[in-house]
C-alpha cells in the first residue's frame, strides 16, 4: 500500500506568523459577513424592505454558502491552499463592496451570493492549512485561536460599521468593510503553505473519503451541534442590532456598539477552553458531546419580550468555546 510521506514541519516561527495571518483573515471573514446586521436598519428603510427580505439576505448566503463550501473544500484537498484562500478573500471583498452601489433588493442578494462563494472558501483551507502547521497534541489551541474570528469579527463589525454607517452613510460602512479583505488578498501568497501532512507524527495510508468519516458516531453530533449554534448566530447577526434600534430606540451607531457588549464575552472563553482542550489532550466523545447539546442554553426562552435576556444570545458562546474547539480532537 502506498504511503504518503510527510516532511519536517516548518519551523515555530514560520508557523506561529501564518497562524496569526490567518486569524486575521477569519476576522475579516466574520466583520464582513456581519456588516449587513450592523446596517439592517437603513438598509430596510432605504429599500423598504420587510423582515422577510431583510431575513432573506442572511439566508440566501446560508444556502449557496453550504453548497459551494462542499466543492471548495474538495478543491482544497486537490489545489494550493493559499491561492484558492487568496482568491476566496478577494472575491468576498469585492462583492461586498457592491452592495455600497446597490439600487435594488437584487443587487444587494447577489452581492450577497458573491460573499458566499469566497467566505466559503476561507473554513476548508484554513482548518486544513493549521492542521499542517502544527501536530496533532497540539492542534486543538491554534483551532481554538482561528475560531475567535468568529465572535471578535462580528463584535468589530457591530461596533465599527453602526458609527461608520451613522456618520457617513451605509454604503460607505459597507466599502469601509471590503478594504480589508482587498489588502489581504495579496499577503497570503507570500505565506509558506507546509506539504500536506508536514506535522504528522507518521506516515498515513493515501487516499480516504468522507463517507469514511460519515461513518463515525461523533461526526453526526458535531453537525447537530454546528446547526444549532449557527441557527443561534445568523439569527443574532441580522436582527440583533435592528432589535436596539427599534425596540429601545438607539440610531444605528448605539445599537451597533450596544450589540458589541454581547458578542464580547465568547472571546475570553472560547481561548480558555480551547487551550484546557490543548492541555488536556482529551478526546471528547459522543456522552461529552451530548452534554454540550443538553444545556445548550441558546434554548431558553426570554422571559421579557421587550428586554434582553442573556441566555437568549449565549448559544453561540457554548458551541463555539464548549463543542467545537475541543471536537476537533474526536477524530485523532
Amino acid at each position: 500500500m502506498k504511503t504518503t510521506v510527510a516532511s519536517a514541519p516548518p519551523r515555530t516561527k514560520a508557523a506561529t506568523f501564518s497562524l496569526i495571518i490567518l486569524v486575521v483573515v477569519n476576522i475579516i471573514n466574520f466583520y464582513d459577513r456581519h456588516v449587513p446586521g450592523a446596517l439592517a436598519e437603513p438598509i430596510r428603510k432605504e429599500f423598504a424592505l420587510s423582515d422577510t427580505q431583510l431575513g432573506l439576505l442572511t439566508t440566501v448566503f446560508t444556502w449557496l454558502y453550504a453548497v459551494i463550501g462542499l466543492s471548495l473544500g474538495w478543491l482544497a484537498d486537490k489545489a494550493s491552499r493559499k491561492k484558492l484562500l487568496a482568491a476566496g478573500v478577494a472575491v468576498w471583498g469585492l462583492l461586498t463592496g457592491l452592495a455600497a452601489w446597490a439600487v435594488s433588493l437584487r443587487m444587494l442578494l447577489f452581492s450577497r451570493l458573491g460573499v458566499a462563494v469566497g467566505e466559503a472558501a476561507c473554513a476548508p483551507t484554513a482548518t486544513s492549512w493549521i492542521g499542517d502547521l502544527f501536530p496533532p497534541e497540539g492542534r486543538a489551541k491554534p483551532l481554538a485561536l482561528f475560531m475567535l474570528g468568529v465572535p471578535v469579527g462580528g463584535a468589530l463589525s457591530f461596533f465599527f460599521s453602526g458609527p461608520i454607517a451613522q456618520a457617513f452613510g451605509w454604503r460607505r460602512a459597507m466599502i469601509f468593510a471590503a478594504l480589508p479583505a482587498l489588502l489581504m488578498a495579496p499577503v497570503l501568497l507570500f505565506l509558506h503553505e507546509p506539504e500536506r501532512g508536514a506535522s504528522e507524527h507518521s506516515t498515513r495510508p493515501a487516499g480516504g473519503s468522507i463517507w469514511q468519516v460519515l461513518r463515525i458516531p461523533t461526526f453526526w453530533w458535531i453537525i447537530l451541534s454546528g446547526a444549532l449554534v449557527n441557527f443561534n448566530l445568523y439569527a443574532i447577526g441580522t436582527f440583533l442590532p435592528a432589535f436596539f434600534g427599534r425596540i429601545h430606540k438607539m440610531n444605528v451607531a448605539h445599537a451597533g456598539i450596544v450589540a458589541l457588549l454581547f458578542w464580547h464575552p465568547p472571546v475570553l472563553r472560547q481561548h480558555f477552553m480551547g487551550g484546557a482542550a490543548a492541555r488536556a489532550r482529551i478526546r471528547i466523545t459522543q456522552h461529552v458531546l451530548r452534554l454540550g447539546l443538553l444545556f445548550h442554553p441558546g434554548h431558553r426562552r426570554s422571559r421579557a419580550s421587550r428586554h434582553y435576556h442573556g441566555d437568549l444570545f449565549s448559544g453561540d458562546v457554548h458551541g463555539r468555546c464548549f463543542i467545537r474547539p475541543a471536537a476537533y480532537r474526536t477524530a485523532q
